[in-house]
């Protein structure tokens, strides 16, 4: 019993240390780009037009989601349309993006 607990414990911590950490930190390093005035990705991609779907999947390219999660605050501010979305969520995707063809 206590190598179950021990086993599941160490799971945890990796996946909190492997996945989490990082798109915290990749979370708050936008958070603090776009409060203090680095970036604006509202402003860039309400410009961006046509190709607004290949640059919201070239920001969901990154490992992690911290693309997609903004791309989806983006989206629900009306700053970014649906075919933005569904790149980006492709892009985030990898391998299992297979199953939605």
């Amino acid at each position: 019993m206590g190598t179950t607990i021990e086993l599941l414990v160490g799971d945890v911590r990796s996946m909190l240390l492997g996945v989490a950490a990082p798109v915290v930190v990749l979370l708050l390093a936008i958070a603090y780009s776009e409060q203090s005035g680095l970036l604006n990705f509202e402003r860039i991609f309400r410009r961006s037009g046509i190709t607004q779907p290949i640059w919201g999947a070239i920001a969901s390219a990154v490992p992690g989601c911290a693309g997609s999660l903004t791309l989806t605050r983006l989206f629900g501010t009306g700053a970014v349309g649906v075919g933005t979305l569904y790149a980006a969520h492709f892009a985030t995707l990898g391998d299992a993006a297979f199953v939605l063809w």
